[in-house]
């Protein structure tokens, strides 16, 4: 199987919203807009398989990705008209399953990948022409991992395996390119910003883990419909000479049919997030301010970051009504624990863990109807953060409180017509910490903003034949021209694409 995708999208006329007190209404940058933002993406897939009965069956897939993007809203290169972002990764991974040897069956892969930013990616200060910067990043990862699968008996199936990775990271940094002649800078001098010539320029990255999984109906004649599902997992991470405590999570599950029409499941587990690289080895040097300051650069040496653990637990269940309704809900809990959050370093910021315990809970519903022609559906979500044993109201950094999605689908086959409409309603979203540092340390939300979409397309129309289907679609994403910001950093919030027209024309063979 082959794919490929092209992509252009233009961001120009973009601007930003005055989003909270502290900015200053008289600044220039309310006054320009992005310009020539363009985003070109492409990307090719590639996967081959072949099997027999004597040796089981092997598959070979790869990918590359580029994405060459103008960046007009970069923390200290706002507006510029000149940034340019062009990133590469490349990508294989190849797996062979043996024949299964009566309840055994066994698999290996191992993959390779490489990415990093091209020779022409520079970001431009504000109002600071005469110097550009270049980005330094890229990464070399190689991975591989086995498993065992046995059924030792009808009803239970059992999952051993193991994984690793090695990945050489190179290590983030800026060099400063001279634009034109400054005082005894001349033009063309480049500069390794914060990084010495005899200064580490990569930084190796491990992580190994082993897991074991169980799934079982254990009375499969009394109780047939009663499944339970369990997991556990173990990883030593290391980055560099920082080697993290071992990793352990879980997951269990328990669900039951009763009917046909009436299921229930209960789920409870346990996962954990490695801080980036980034966060440990990354040097400043894109402007004097906000940067982001690696822990290990810095002296005396603070204390590493530990990994983040989130341990959750949500109950759902699914009701079928009339053979044309479908209604599932649920309601979850989360903690998280030594979360990481930025704190100032002088004029830039630093990753630390969060002394205290976060938790929060949520309630999702999602109503279902079909026919043969029409259908529509109703979903939402809602949450809360717990704070000091109550409800907050404020919403969390980056993400709302609540959100909801409405649509309707209709079928007109003998028109060769499909239609759909679509409300997308989000609430407010919390700023990020950056621009609630700047907003005097006050916290502020975006507002909340509604969206209207609509598609209108060709169904079941076959021009070359009984054996291919063509398809024509008119479209409209945000048809209402809503404008609305997401949060962002740096003192500004980011604007986002207004009305967005789109036609498509495609062939199934």
């Amino acid at each position: 199987m082959a794919a490929f995708v092209l992509e252009h999208t233009d961001r120009s006329g973009l601007e930003l919203e005055h989003t909270f007190p502290a900015q200053d209404p008289d600044s220039s940058m309310f006054d320009d807009r992005s310009a020539n933002d363009l985003a070109r993406g492409k990307g090719g897939y590639l996967a081959l398989s072949t099997e027999s009965d004597h040796l089981g069956s092997l598959s070979l897939v790869g990918g590359l990705q580029q994405l060459d993007a103008m960046g007009e809203f970069q923390v200290n290169s706002l507006l510029t008209h000149e940034n340019r972002l062009v990133l590469r990764n490349y990508w294989t991974q190849a797996t062979w399953q043996t024949p299964c040897s009566g309840s055994v069956c066994t698999s290996v892969s191992a993959g390779w990948a490489h990415g990093a930013a091209m020779r022409n990616t520079e970001l431009h200060l504000t109002g600071a022409p005469a110097f550009m910067y270049l980005p330094n990043y890229e990464y070399r990862a190689f991975n591989g991992s086995a498993n065992v699968d046995w059924t030792p008996v009808t009803g239970l199936a059992l999952r051993l395996g193991v994984d690793a990775e090695h990945d050489e990271e190179g290590i983030p940094y800026y060099t400063q390119v001279a634009r034109e002649p400054v005082g005894f800078i001349p033009a063309g001098d480049r500069t390794d910003v914060g990084m010495d010539a005899d200064d580490q320029r990569s930084v190796v990255l491990k992580q190994t883990g082993a897991y074991f999984q169980a799934r079982t109906t254990p009375m499969p004649t009394q109780l047939p419909g009663f499944r339970l599902t369990g997991s556990v997992r173990a990883d030593a991470v290391w980055q560099g000479d920082i080697n993290f405590p071992l990793q352990t999570n879980w997951r269990t599950a328990a669900a039951y049919e009763f009917s046909p029409e009436v299921a229930a499941r209960l789920i409870a587990g346990q996962a954990f997030q490695t801080p980036s690289a980034v966060l440990t080895f990354a040097r400043p040097g894109s402007g004097n301010a906000g940067n982001i300051v690696g822990n290990d650069t810095i002296t005396p040496r603070p204390e590493p970051l530990t990994p983040q653990t989130v341990t959750s637990a949500e109950a759902a269940t699914t009701l079928r009504l009339f053979e044309v309704l479908a209604l599932e809900g649920g309601v979850y809990y989360q903690q998280l624990e030594d979360s990481i959050e930025f704190v100032r370093h002088a004029a830039n910021y630093r990753a630390v863990n969060r002394d205290e315990t976060r938790h929060n809970v949520g309630v999702e519903a999602t109503l279902r109807y079909a026919e043969t022609r029409v259908s529509a559906y109703l979903s939402g979500s809602f949450q809360r953060t717990i704070v000091d044993g109550s409800l907050a109201s404020d919403p969390p950094e980056g993400f709302p409180n609540a959100f909801a999605l409405l649509g309707a689908d209709l079928k007109v086959p003998e028109a060769f017509l499909f239609a759909n409409a679509g409300l997308r309603w989000v609430g407010e979203r919390g700023a990020s910490q950056a621009n609630v540092w700047v907003n005097n340390d006050e916290f502020y939300p975006l507002p909340s903003y509604g969206l209207v979409d609509l598609t209108l397309s060709t169904l079941g129309l076959r021009l070359l034949g009984d054996t291919t289907q063509t398809r024509f679609a008119l479209g409209a994403r945000n048809l209402l021209d809503t404008r609305y910001s997401e949060p962002g950093y740096g003192g500004f919030d980011i604007p986002s694409l207004g009305r967005r027209l789109f036609l498509e024309a495609r062939l199934i063979l």
